[in-house]
This record gives C-alpha cells, structure tokens and sequence, in this order.
C-alpha cells in the first residue's frame, strides 16, 4: 500500500528551506530598524547573505531528491494539478535565482561578502551598472517569492480545509495511507 505521506527526506527539506526563507527575510526586514551606523544592520545583511546562500545551496540537492523520490499521489483537476506544478516550479526557480542576483548585486561594490567571519566569498567583476540592475532585480524577484510564497500556503489551506484531500498532511507526516 502507498503512502499518502511524503517521505522524511523531503519533508525535513520542505521545512527547512521554510524556515531559512523565513529567516532570510526577516534579517533583511529588520536591518531597516537600524541606523547604518549600527553594527547590528550590517550584521542583518550578512546573516541575510548566508541564509540566501545556503537556500541556493540546499536547492540543488532538493531537486535532486524531487526528481529521485516518488511523489504520493492525489486525485485532483488538471487544472489544479497544472497550478500545483508552476507554483512549485516558480518556487524552486526563485530559489536559484535570488542567491545568484543577490551575489551579483554586492559584487558591484567591489567588497568581498564576510558571511559573519566564517566564510569570505570574493566578488565578481562585475560594474556598477551591472550590480544596480542586478539590485532591482533581486528587489523584484524577492518580491515574487513572497507572493508565491503566500500563494503556496494559502493553496495547502485550500486543499486541507476546501478539498479535504490530504495534501497538507502528507507535507507535515500526517496523511493516512
């Protein structure tokens, strides 16, 4: 008999990129509360570094796990099923592409990233031109992942509380087999 449940892997994965994405946000929020005097909000952008860094990193191997591991399997509309699949596309490509332009965008100042004096990365030779776009884009694209982000969550109440169809659960090991 096949589970409703993810397997441990990918739901240690799913909630790990959750909590790294909620964290990254909020260190790049609150560095606004601090004057730029204040050691504490450069501090703030290089903890929103690091955490950006390592949701890049830990992307790769979570789409290997994805493209490894066997979903459960719900019945759903196709046009549900179609949602489902860009909404989770989208996510993993911001995932990608937010760390990247992000690292660009410093790499304009010319300054290597100190990730809280455990990790030096150089910059990249890349202009200021370049690095402002890369800014705007990042601002952009951060934005997206915010709203796709909401999209996702309120689409797991949609299926847990509307379609009753054990989606939610399976993400948390609570769906029935």
């Amino acid at each position: 008999m096949q589970t409703l449940n993810w397997p441990p892997l990918v739901r240690i994965q799913h909630w790990l990129t959750v909590l790294l994405v909620v964290l990254c946000i909020g260190a790049v929020w609150s560095h606004e509360a601090f004057d730029k005097s204040n050691p504490l909000r450069a501090q703030l952008m290089q903890v929103h570094f690091l955490l950006g860094g390592l949701i890049g990193l830990l992307t790769v191997p979570r789409l290997l796990t994805r493209a490894l591991v066997k979903s459960p399997v719900y019945e759903m509309s196709p046009l549900v099923a179609l949602l489902a699949k860009a909404g989770h596309l989208g996510l993993y490509l911001l995932m990608v592409l937010l760390p990247v332009c992000g690292y660009v965008a410093v790499s304009g100042k010319g300054l290597p990233i100190d990730l809280l004096g455990l990790l030096e990365i150089p910059a990249l030779p890349v202009s200021k031109e370049v690095a402002k776009v890369f800014k705007e884009l990042h601002e952009v694209l951060g934005n997206a992942m915010i709203a796709l982000v909401g999209i996702h969550v309120a689409a797991a109440i949609f299926h847990a509380v509307v379609l009753k169809d054990k989606v939610l659960h399976s993400m948390v090991g609570r769906a029935s087999g």
